[in-house]
């Protein structure tokens, strides 16, 4: 049989390399994840700062791809090349798509936001330990959003195993209580817990959405883009009603600003490697090989 050409050489199917990149889009997230955690502590940088910050380096960009990628044009029979966004629109070429592809923006800025919040605002072991709840929604939820990948024990009890594996590692002070140390013991609070659970469960849709995206054909630059669009406006709309915009400040320490590139530029790589394989991957797996940063 006649191998696809458009996947890379050491992977034999879509879902493979899916898969593969999942992984890889975990590792760096991972590493993005700690970056959240020391901008956030070096300059006292509120959460909604950094998705913002994210945002505007990621949506530049995506931007600047999508006018510059040309394509060929169908409706000629010469070589002639088009603007990609002028055939397919930052948000889709029709209504359905149009309508996944910003839902997936909504749902993941909200996502981004609880992220950065949980793991400014928590432990780092805590924050991971909740945030990493996703895998189980998500096994759950997928048959009733996708049809066609109904619900599959296999993938239920990995998501346990997931689950109960990150929490063994990450330790978080609610259930290992002499693992805290002294500064991390004045950090719990309710609100940030809550916060966690939110995010895990938008992760969760997030997945879903490019899921079921994908299976529309959407492409990764639109959901993308549709991050970038609802981060910006979201960390705006929740600074203003948590009252934190005041608190949003230019970074005044070299330090800071080392942390504020890591992050953006360890997400955008990962951000893009997680749209794209979650478009051609099972959600459920996914998800699961998604919660694997807390292995790097």
């Amino acid at each position: 049989m006649k191998r696809n050409e458009s996947n890379f050489c050491c992977f034999k199917d879509e879902t493979t390399l899916g898969i593969g990149l999942l992984l890889i889009s975990a590792a760096l997230f991972s590493v993005m994840g700690s970056f959240v955690h020391l901008a956030a502590n070096e300059d006292d940088l509120p959460p909604t700062q950094l998705v913002f910050m994210r945002a505007i380096f990621q949506g530049s960009l995506i931007v600047l791809a999508i006018f510059q990628w040309r394509v060929k044009d169908v409706t000629t029979t010469n070589n002639n090349t088009v603007r990609w966004i002028s055939v397919h629109g930052v948000f889709g070429d029709n209504s359905k798509v149009r309508n996944v592809v910003i839902a997936r923006g909504m749902v993941g800025s909200i996502s981004f936001i609880c992220y950065y919040h949980a793991m400014s605002a928590l432990p780092l072991g805590d924050a991971v330990a909740v945030l990493s709840l996703h895998p189980i929604v998500t096994v759950l939820v997928a048959p009733h959003i996708l049809p066609d990948e109904p619900f599959r024990l296999v993938h239920f009890i990995a998501a346990i195993c997931s689950v109960v594996g990150t929490t063994w590692i990450a330790r978080p002070t609610f259930l290992f209580p002499s693992s805290a140390t002294s500064t991390e013991q004045h950090s719990n609070n309710a609100m940030g817990y809550a916060v966690a659970v939110l995010g895990s469960c938008a992760a969760s849709g997030v997945i879903l959405l490019i899921r079921r995206a994908g299976k529309m054909k959407a492409n990764t630059l639109q959901l993308l883009f549709s991050w970038a669009v609802f981060g910006i406006l979201m960390s705006l709309f929740v600074a203003a009603i948590t009252l934190s915009l005041p608190s949003w400040h230019w970074p005044t320490s070299k330090q800071a600003w080392l942390y504020i590139l890591g992050l953006c530029s360890f997400g955008s790589v990962a951000h893009f490697l997680m749209n794209y394989a979650g478009r051609i991957a099972p959600a459920g797996l996914a998800s699961i090989v998604r919660s694997t940063d807390i292995v790097w």
